[in-house]
């Protein structure tokens, strides 16, 4: 079977896509539309997300703005690294763990390692 160099089917791996001004405003649409959808319940953010007045925060602005959503934080420890007991407790601490989104920040450019440990 000889295979074509020409594409036959234009239009196979073309996607929607979703422009928006800023990720702040594409963070706001999908968590609403989350829970909007009974998806999600409550976020649960690093303790340390850090706000301004005057700019506000980039994590925590949209999620402020969606009365369905409830914001829990979860520990750090001195490193920046998350509080794998903490956060577990606080994912499990609900009648419906399966609709909490837990949001993880990787500081300073610094991949957070501990993620993975035991949340899978």
């Amino acid at each position: 079977m000889k295979i074509g160099k020409i594409a036959q089917n234009f239009v196979h791996f073309l996607r929607d896509e979703i422009y928006y001004k800023n990720a702040r405003i594409g963070m706001h649409d999908i968590l609403s539309q989350m829970a909007k959808n009974s998806m999600i319940e409550r976020v649960l953010l690093s303790a340390y997300i850090g706000w301004s007045p005057k700019e506000g925060s980039g994590i925590f602005d949209p999620i402020n703005r969606i009365d369905d959503i409830e914001a829990i934080y979860y520990r750090l420890d001195a490193t920046l690294s998350i509080d794998i007991e903490d956060l577990k407790g606080k994912f499990m601490n609900t009648a419906t763990p399966h609709k909490n989104l837990a949001m993880l920040i990787h500081y300073f450019g610094f991949m957070n390692n501990k993620y993975t440990e035991g949340l899978i």
